[in-house]
């Protein structure tokens, strides 16, 4: 086999040169020098492709790129229950409870407490109804 056969297989003491070398970067230039081609990053590692065939890859990738459309953002739908708390006498409605103690640095579980009647009152809050 020649060199063209092996430095795209890998553990060949060609392959194993060309990638993992501490001088991998000399041995490339060397090998383009000799064979022509070029060498396309794959990953972690360098795979040599004939000069003819280099084209057409980095013709693909460009038409890729041309061709490739951001994904449209995505709508969240409100869902989920609403909850009626009372603080100082004025009503709190929420509708995510996750996002309502993670802002005002309450403890969720304790929330649920006073929606099933463990608690009476947590820093202030009481529970007053949920709503469909």
């Amino acid at each position: 086999m020649n060199e063209k056969d092996q430095v795209n297989r890998r553990n060949t003491r060609i392959w194993v040169r060309i990638n993992e070398d501490a001088k991998s970067s000399y041995f490339r230039e060397q090998f383009i020098q000799r064979n022509g081609g070029k060498f396309i990053k794959e990953g972690r590692h360098w795979k040599w492709v004939e000069l003819d065939f280099a084209k057409l890859m980095i013709e693909e990738f460009e038409k890729k790129v041309k061709e490739f459309k951001s994904p449209e953002p995505v709508v969240r739908q409100e869902k989920g229950k609403k909850f009626i708390f009372i603080k100082n006498n004025q009503e709190i409605h929420i509708q995510n409870l996750l996002e309502f103690c993670m802002d005002n640095k309450l403890v969720r579980g304790a929330m649920y407490d006073l929606m099933s009647g463990k608690r009476k009152t947590y820093k202030g809050y009481k529970f007053l109804r949920k709503e469909e």
